[in-house]
């Protein structure tokens, strides 16, 4: 496959790489990473099968199945019971991608797979600017800087997702993303962060809209039912009563 990244692909059954996880631990390190494929702008039909046992430990700033997925699609592929991370300062770190600029990826799910990142992390994408579809998370995901559930970050609108997993952040953090909006969204995991959101961290310059958080929102300042701050458009959104301190968005009372 690495040798040709435009072409189109089917999986026909599951795939097991070399890393020894138990329920998302790992618990022995493998002796060869998965080396993540670059600029992908084919086509790959998950045909709902899965890939489990990555393992990356990088200190690349692009990684994931894909470092970018770049005119690309990804469909119908679940990723479980793998471990990508980075340790690179401006890392973009996904389970499916540490970068889609422009492509598509929908019907994806990270099942039990850790994504860790010193900058943008995302259960399914590093940083996305083009709107993931029908995506799920339950994998823990934890960054410096911007965690979501989804996405990282990105100038996007998450359709149709949810949230599992537990998402942690020194910054922004959020259920379904970092930073970005969402429409149709739930997030049923905890979230923490100095700046944090039952579905976003920031919306910035996103919408959300009919979205539902019931996870426990916990950080520094005004830990919100939907989002610590925006700049877009906040609509029809409910959180559960008792999940956070800060109203719908940023310490708002209703």
């Amino acid at each position: 496959m690495k040798n040709d990244l435009s072409a189109n692909y089917v999986l026909m059954k599951d795939i097991q790489e070399s890393g020894n996880f138990t329920n998302g631990v790992l618990k022995e390190i493998p002796e060869v990473e998965w080396q993540p494929l670059d600029d992908f702008s084919g086509k790959f039909y998950g045909n709902n099968h899965s890939i489990s046992g990555l393992y990356v430990n990088s200190g690349d700033s692009y990684v994931g199945l894909f470092s970018e997925i770049d005119g690309g699609s990804v469909t119908n592929l679940t990723i479980k019971d793998s471990y990508i991370s980075s340790s690179n300062s401006g890392a973009y770190v996904g389970a499916f991608a540490g970068y889609m600029y422009n492509g598509t990826v929908k019907y994806c799910h990270n099942v039990n797979t850790t994504v860790v990142s010193q900058k943008y992390a995302g259960g399914i994408i590093g940083v996305a600017y083009k709107n993931p579809y029908y995506c799920s998370n339950s994998g823990d995901i934890t960054s410096v800087q911007y965690a979501g559930g989804i996405v990282g970050m990105g100038m996007v609108e998450v359709m149709q997702s949810y949230n599992t997993g537990t998402i942690k952040s020194g910054n922004r953090a959020g259920g379904i993303c970092g930073d970005g909006g969402a429409i149709n969204c739930y997030n049923l995991g905890s979230v923490s962060g100095p700046y944090a959101g039952g579905i976003a961290g920031n919306a910035t310059l996103s919408s959300v809209k009919n979205c539902y958080n019931g996870g426990v929102v916990s950080g520094a300042n005004t830990p919100s039912g939907i989002t610590n701050l925006s700049l877009g458009t906040i609509q029809n959104n409910y959180y559960q009563d008792g999940t956070a301190g800060g109203g719908i968005s940023g310490g708002d009372s209703e």
